[in-house]
């Protein structure tokens, strides 16, 4: 019984290290058929549309991810299921990249966080969840107003300062 357990034990422990070591997989991959990469890019539409998955990105990012689809979209479109042309391979890889780098940063400074804390008086604990982004939003916020409050203490300093 002793080594079931053990095995068991050490067999979900490779399972846990081999998903943590496996690499996240990119929104868009151009090296896929068309029909995967049509679904690609319609997932890419419907999740930037939900609110949910990418809230955190910001309207200039948006923008660029949309305008890199369309640019995408329209020279597989005129390729019609031919190859594309070398120029017009290494403009839609490029936008890949665009796409990828800035959805990838978006999704995960969107994804949620959330804290158990006891209130201030009281011995109730309650979740706080926030985005990453918010987190690091409130955390800068904090930097920021220490860094003024010490700033107008050194600018009126009453022993002899201003």
């Amino acid at each position: 019984m002793k080594t079931f357990v053990r095995t068991l034990l050490l067999s979900s422990l490779v399972l846990a290290a081999s998903a943590v070591a496996a690499p996240a997989q990119a929104p868009l991959d151009l090296h896929n058929s068309s029909e995967v990469v049509a679904k690609q890019l319609q997932k890419i539409n419907k999740e930037l549309a939900d609110g949910e998955t990418y809230s955190e990105i910001s309207v200039e990012n948006r923008s660029k991810v949309r305008e890199a689809l369309g640019r995408i979209t329209a020279a597989l479109d005129a390729a019609g299921g031919r190859p594309l042309t070398a120029e017009a391979e290494t403009q839609a890889f490029n936008d890949q990249e665009v796409v990828n780098t800035l959805l990838t940063g978006a999704k995960e400074d969107s994804r949620v966080v959330c804290e158990r804390e006891k209130q201030m008086g009281s011995n109730r604990i309650t979740s706080k969840c926030m985005t990453v982004a918010e987190r690091r939003r409130l955390r800068e916020q904090g930097e920021r107003a220490t860094r003024d409050l010490s700033q107008r203490q050194l600018q009126f300093d009453p022993r002899g300062g201003q």
